[in-house]
């Protein structure tokens, strides 16, 4: 028998957590690039070498090439010097009605009305021209709902000079304005959509049995 005592369903629903997701960035572009030439070398003079060199008895850890040592303790300073480069964006999902809240507050621009079947030629070419304005409109609020979105969803930043627990949508059109931007801005975009989307898949063990805390 199912047992129908009243509770607190919000309380149940508080006592749970939000889905997050974390973006890992790199702001030294120079290092990601160094290190992976050293991995395609380290890989090409690895296939060069045997697993184990009888005669010196050297294994691929303790290579008798130069250049091998060489490249090895070079990826462990560019690797030093990519996670000293790091941030870590984690960003959380938003509840439908707080993505609402940022569309209303960023509506779509009222779309330009057609002219007439019998405007002139100059009608029609100032619809054009407006219909154009319009597009470019579109696009700037798409942009400023995507700033908005990403602002509500960012939880930390986390980097090696401290943590940032929140990010203005002023500061997110200044890293847009710089190189890489727009990558790093498409990504946590994706990072907070998919967090925002994300449900709890029950583990096998779960849905093969009743739960031992719901009363039947």
């Amino acid at each position: 028998m199912v047992d129908t005592t009243d509770f607190d369903f919000f309380a149940f629903l508080d006592s749970g957590t939000v889905a997050t997701r974390e973006v890992h960035l790199f702001v030294d572009h120079e290092a990601a690039q160094r290190h992976v030439e050293i991995q395609h070398r380290i890989a090409e003079l690895e296939d060069e070498e045997s697993p184990v060199d009888e005669l010196a008895n050297l294994t691929i850890a303790e290579s008798a090439n130069p250049e091998l040592d060489a490249l090895r303790a070079e990826a462990i300073l560019v690797e030093e010097r990519l996670d000293v480069s790091r941030m870590v964006w984690k960003v959380q999902a938003l509840s439908a009605e707080r993505i609402q809240q940022i569309e209303d507050g960023l509506p779509d621009p009222k779309t330009p009305a057609p002219p007439k079947d019998n405007a002139g030629e100059k009608a029609r070419e100032a619809w054009v021209a407006r219909m154009v304005e319009h597009s470019k409109k579109v696009a700037d609020v798409k942009m400023e709902r995507s700033f908005a979105f990403i602002a509500a969803a960012v939880k930390s930043i986390t980097t090696a000079d401290g943590v940032k627990t929140s990010i203005a949508v002023d500061e997110l059109r200044a890293l847009r304005a710089r190189p890489h931007g727009q990558q790093w801005l498409n990504k946590l975009s994706k990072a907070a959509l998919a967090a925002t989307d994300a449900d709890v898949e029950p583990p096998a063990f779960l849905s093969r049995r009743n739960s031992t805390n719901i009363p039947v």
